[in-house]
């Protein structure tokens, strides 16, 4: 973020009892930087689904995949403010991330939360 346009991080700590009390809500969190107290909480809810943008390392990927399920996790890019291509060599260059994860997280995954199936 640039220094004059600084936005602190939004709070996720509510976000599970909200999604508890609306039922069959399905919200995706873009971007975020998964952080243990927060993503436990969160991983509890079904209705939450994680982007791959900000999974860090060879293992961030694999280990949000392991804590939330490989159902509830998306392909994300960060993009336009890094290269797709950098994220994509991230997901694949994963030794931990099995083959039938692989599909899941980079496409059908998103088909499904979009009503489009697999």
């Amino acid at each position: 973020q640039h220094v004059q346009h600084q936005v602190a991080d939004v709070d996720l700590e509510p976000l599970a009892a909200l999604l508890d009390r609306l039922g069959r809500a399905r919200v995706q969190i873009l971007n975020w930087r998964p952080r243990a107290s927060v993503l436990e909480k969160l991983a509890k809810t079904p209705g939450i689904f994680f982007d791959t943008a900000r999974a860090e390392g060879t293992d961030g990927v694999p280990q949000l995949v392991k804590k939330v399920g490989k159902e509830r996790v998306m392909f994300g890019s960060h993009a336009p403010f890094l290269i797709p291509e950098a994220a994509l060599i991230r997901v694949h260059e994963s030794s931990r991330l099995p083959e039938s994860s692989l599909r899941p997280v980079l496409a059908a995954n998103a088909r499904r939360f979009v009503g489009k199936g697999e």
